[in-house]
């Protein structure tokens, strides 16, 4: 109990896997994890020393070091500094990432990967000696230096310079420098389906729709807007009719993220209704990613999802893929729709839900191809009465 007092955890939460605004946990469901800095037994628990403090979530949340000044060790109170643990389970930074705040290591990376929500690390105290004046002396920690990433990065000693600064802004975590956009080929971007990116195996085709005669270039045109909550656009028109609302839609990813996927990618938030099913509730939150790649020969539209108020709902994705491609024999374009469930928990109801995923997911699809003939359609008629106006005013 003890050694456990003596580490804090500092855990963080980042808006969407497209940003990297790290800060306190902040969702509905991560409950007392928002205070930040806990102890790890069976699970996480806010420190004793920061509830004995009786802290706002917003003063925990807003100190960037544990905010215990002082503590009560083997019977006397003795002033601490904290420091950060660095070691092979962690980054530079000691931050080790995951889906979500599981308790097990095994769970956990020293990398950030895509779809690495949440992060911790541990920070330990060093105590000053009590004197029997009763004043502390300097800590035994302070005749080195406290812990600086930047030392770490460059191996170029203590000291924070504008040169060392620049190396650890500009390099990955093997010290090399990151290359610029431009510098990265097509033939080294990640591939073009989130499937084959995570290494999943997607099902047989759930669906295999003829929509007629669609432009691949207009409906990848229609994919790839900014605003995808424009009066009369297409996904506009899919999340109508999905029953969407409280959306908070994420711009384009730029920057080195857009630069090493092939095609464009955006998160969205919003809260979505549930098909009627035993202990569901009516509607739930969803987080999304939505990938699009656009190309001569085919267009290709994934999202991600997980919903975070049905039961087990957090233990996996869900990975739809449609592509959409051109039948040389009758000048059609089709849709056809795979799946994956990606599992980031372990549940006793995984093979019930792996088992009514796919008809739901299908449900939609049927939908949703209704809805790209629908606007296919619109966009058909307003071509033929520009044509016919221009033809009037000849």
């Amino acid at each position: 109990e003890l050694e456990r007092q003596a580490v804090v955890w500092e855990l963080q939460r980042r808006t969407s896997i497209l940003h990297e605004d790290w800060s306190a946990p902040f969702l509905p469901h991560d409950g007392s994890k928002v205070m930040k800095w806990m102890t790890i037994g069976e699970c996480y628990d806010v420190h004793p020393f920061v509830a004995r403090k009786q802290l706002t979530i917003q003063e925990a949340g807003g100190s960037e070091k544990p905010p215990i000044l002082e503590v009560e060790v083997l019977g006397q109170v003795r002033d601490c500094a904290w420091n950060v643990v660095v070691d092979e389970d962690g980054d530079c930074e000691g931050w080790q990432y995951a889906v979500d705040f599981y308790i097990s290591l095994h769970y956990w990376t020293a990398q950030c990967g895509w779809f690495s929500h949440v992060r911790r690390r541990r920070w330990r105290p060093t105590f000053g000696i009590v004197t029997p004046a009763g004043e502390s002396t300097p800590f035994a920690g302070e005749s080195t230096p406290m812990f600086s990433p930047f030392s770490r990065f460059s191996g170029r000693g203590l000291s924070l310079n504008m040169e060392s600064l620049s190396d650890f802004l500009g390099s990955d975590s093997g010290g090399s420098p990151l290359p610029s956009p431009q510098a990265i080929s097509r033939a080294d971007r990640l591939k073009s389906t989130l499937f084959a990116e995570k290494g999943l195996v997607a099902t047989a085709p759930l669906l295999d729709v003829d929509l007629g005669v669609i432009d691949l270039a207009d409906l990848g045109a229609a994919l790839q807007v900014e605003d995808w909550q424009a009066s009369g656009g297409l996904m506009t028109l899919y999340f109508e009719r999905a029953g969407a609302k409280d959306m908070e839609v994420g711009p384009w990813a730029d920057g080195h993220v857009a630069a090493q996927v092939r095609g464009s990618i955006r998160s969205i938030e919003m809260r979505v209704p549930v098909p009627p099913a035993p202990m569901c509730p009516a509607e739930t939150r969803c987080t999304t990613t939505w990938h699009v790649v656009v190309e001569a020969e085919k267009v290709v539209l994934e999202s991600v999802t997980m919903s975070l108020d049905v039961p087990y709902g957090t233990c996996f994705n869900v990975i739809c893929c449609d592509t959409f491609t051109v039948d040389a024999a009758t000048g059609n374009t089709f849709m056809k729709r795979t799946l994956g469930v990606e599992w980031v928990k372990t549940t006793w109801m995984k093979k019930m839900v792996e088992a009514s995923v796919p008809g739901e997911v299908k449900k939609f699809g049927l939908r949703w191809a209704e809805q790209v003939k629908e606007w296919a359609a619109v966009q058909g008629d307003g071509i033929m009465t520009s044509t016919f106006m221009s033809f009037l005013s000849a």
